[in-house]
């Protein structure tokens, strides 16, 4: 599907694992409070059905997030499931999302989700539940819907809580911060870019400065903590910094 997006969208300095998984539905997560977290973000039912048919009607899942006993799942297909993800695969397999057509958007994810062979519980769900099967049902007798509706909810998605003013950066790479700062602890905190005088102090000379979130702080994006590989003292840099876009 085609769709306009905006271009210089700011996007944050700071990336927070922990915060975005606490953010986004998990896959199997109850249609009610689904339908409730995308209706606090200004989504209808049917934008939610048609992001998340979007979504997952290409690529691949994980078999550790396949539970094919948590709902309803076709008996032939959860025994194709099996084959993948059984035994010593369930770590490390991977399953289509779309057995047959995995690399194309298309309407055929309302037929999987009412056939109930779908990987995903939330998916499966779905297709049980009163309020979102009949609009299941809708797109799979009106496939030629699908798309533009799809498209007017990415639209619409891509500017959800946009970061205005100066805060934030313009990404030259989508994927990547302007002048990314890796922290050594793990990847639960990037700072994408600091100005000079928070790094006073600091060893340099090609040391790593790593961004550690200082705890024990109610919020904990408005101190900041820079320390130096080897350094004694860390120096605390007081500020408010813009929360990920969409969380």
């Amino acid at each position: 599907p085609a769709y306009e997006v905006p271009t210089g969208r700011r996007d944050s300095l700071v990336s927070n694992r922990e915060e975005a998984d606490n953010n986004l539905p998990g896959p199997d997560i109850p249609i009610p409070k689904l339908t409730s977290e995308f209706l606090s973000r200004g989504f209808t039912p049917e934008e939610m059905v048609v992001l998340l048919a979007g979504g997952h009607s290409i690529g691949k899942v994980r078999c550790i997030f396949i539970e094919p006993d948590a709902t309803p799942m076709d008996p032939g297909y959860q025994a194709s499931i099996s084959k993948l993800c059984d035994g010593p695969n369930r770590d490390t397999g991977f399953v289509n999302m779309d057995e047959h057509n995995p690399n194309v958007i298309d309407s055929s994810y309302f037929a999987n989700v009412l056939a109930k062979k779908m990987p995903l519980t939330v998916d499966r769900l779905l297709g049980l539940d009163s309020k979102t099967t009949p609009i299941i049902k809708n797109m799979l007798n009106k496939p030629n819907d699908f798309m533009p509706t799809f498209a007017k909810a990415m639209e619409k998605l891509s500017v959800l809580k946009v970061i205005a003013g100066k805060d934030g950066e313009i990404r030259k790479s989508c994927s990547e911060f302007n002048n990314p700062m890796p922290s050594t602890g793990g990847s639960v905190i990037r700072i994408s870019s600091a100005n000079p005088e928070d790094l006073e102090g600091l060893s340099s000379g090609g040391t790593q400065v790593a961004g550690i979130v200082s705890q024990g702080t109610k919020d904990p994006w408005h101190v900041k903590t820079l320390k130096a590989a080897g350094a004694a003292h860390p120096k605390k840099v007081t500020g408010r910094h813009p929360k990920l876009r969409g969380a």
